[in-house]
């Protein structure tokens, strides 16, 4: 017999057809699966297209339900399941956020500056190596390292007027051979 789901889920509407019960359990249940999907979809036109399919789906397999059905608890799942499949395909439809195009922008950010950094310390050490040996050597105890000129002239046999006079010296042709803005703002970076 069709719609024998609908009858022993409503006996009270026993003789009424098959349409009007439809009616009778939207009425009844309607609202409140409404609110549910609301709560989560926060569309009224979205909310209600989701409570047509649920029972759109109640009427396509009215004639396959179980008599034994709890027809609220049947809606209920019905309604969570569909909710489901809609978040699913709103979240696998969603083009690339803002907020992972700011976090693929600053990835790019931080590789180019990575990238532009590492060529000023290319710039850096190759104008370093053009320093004499005990200069070299006084500069990078000090600045690398960050040892005193007291430290630097004791591992070097000589005196901290003399490391401080590599150190002077190391710095003016540094700055003489890095002239661009960002490459002595590294050099300041490192003092």
């Amino acid at each position: 017999m069709p719609h024998r789901i609908l009858h022993i889920a409503l006996p009270e509407a026993n003789n009424l057809p098959a349409h009007e019960l439809f009616t009778h359990l939207f009425r009844t249940y309607g609202a409140k699966i409404f609110f549910y999907f609301k709560k989560y979809v926060k569309s009224d036109v979205v909310a209600e297209d989701l409570l047509q399919e649920v029972f759109a789906n109640l009427w396509t397999k009215q004639d396959s339900l179980s008599t034994e059905k709890n027809i609220e608890a049947y809606l209920f799942v019905s309604a969570r399941n569909q909710l489901y499949n809609h978040l699913k395909q709103a979240v696998l439809a969603t083009p690339v956020t803002a907020s992972l195009e700011d976090d693929l922008s600053a990835s790019y950010n931080h590789v180019e500056e990575s990238m532009h950094l590492n060529e000023m310390k290319t710039c850096y050490y190759e104008a370093l190596a053009t320093l004499p040996a005990q200069r070299r050597k006084a500069f990078i105890l000090s600045r690398e390292q960050g040892m005193s000129y007291q430290e630097i002239a004791a591992q070097m046999n000589i005196s901290p007027r003399t490391v401080e006079k590599h150190i002077s010296a190391s710095l003016q042709l540094l700055r003489h051979k890095l002239t661009t803005p960002c490459i002595v703002s590294f050099l300041f970076i490192i003092w």
